[in-house]
């Protein structure tokens, strides 16, 4: 025996238009780990299909009729008694899906923008990171006081070891190695908070 289960797209109250567009905003807070109580890093993850759902949407959204006499056309031209389903109220939430649909091309283009920034920034950190690296192991110290066959407990367990005079005199160009990268962390991790949901 098959038993057929009507779907419930509501939850059989009337809700404002405003409720309904609150929706997608709960969602972003969501995902986005802005709410309260939700296990989630903040940040959003926004695969390629996500685009072009999202795409989707705005083309589809852009395209709905805002007019009223348009959405009687679409409706059938009559009231049908359902609470939200009138022409007007149709109309006015059409009006509030376009409205949604056309902030996704800032949202999309900071995006693109922070993504640029990002890559350079990547570049940036491997070039300022092995000059790190070179410069470290251009230290008289660490060629003279090789650790790479030791645990990290038998590191742990080491004295401290003073840096070589030579040595000593090259600090300088270390720590400026690294507050460059300090700026370059600084700028970046700016550039990527301007896109929001």
């Amino acid at each position: 025996m098959v038993t057929s289960v009507e779907p419930q797209f509501t939850d059989g109250e009337a809700h404002t238009v405003e409720d309904v567009g609150r929706v997608g905003k709960d969602l972003m807070n969501v995902l986005s780990g802005k709410t309260e109580g939700v296990a989630r890093a903040p940040g959003l993850l926004i695969t390629n299909e996500d685009v072009r759902s999202i795409r989707r949407y705005v083309n589809t959204g852009l395209s709905l009729p805002t007019k009223l006499e348009e959405v009687s056309q679409l409706v059938g031209g009559s009231d049908n008694g359902i609470a939200g389903l009138a022409p007007d109220a149709i109309a006015e939430l059409h009006v509030g899906i376009q409205t949604h649909a056309r902030s996704w091309s800032a949202i999309e283009t900071n995006m693109q923008k922070v993504g640029s920034d990002l890559y350079v920034f990547s570049g940036n950190l491997i070039t300022i990171a092995s000059h790190v690296v070179d410069f470290i192991k251009g230290l008289e110290s660490y060629q003279t006081l090789q650790v790479g066959d030791l645990t990290p407990a038998q590191i742990d367990q080491m004295p401290p070891v003073a840096l070589m005079d030579q040595d000593s005199k090259k600090i300088p160009g270390l720590l400026a190695l690294v507050d460059d990268l300090k700026v370059y962390i600084k700028h970046h991790s700016a550039s990527t908070t301007r896109t929001r949901v």
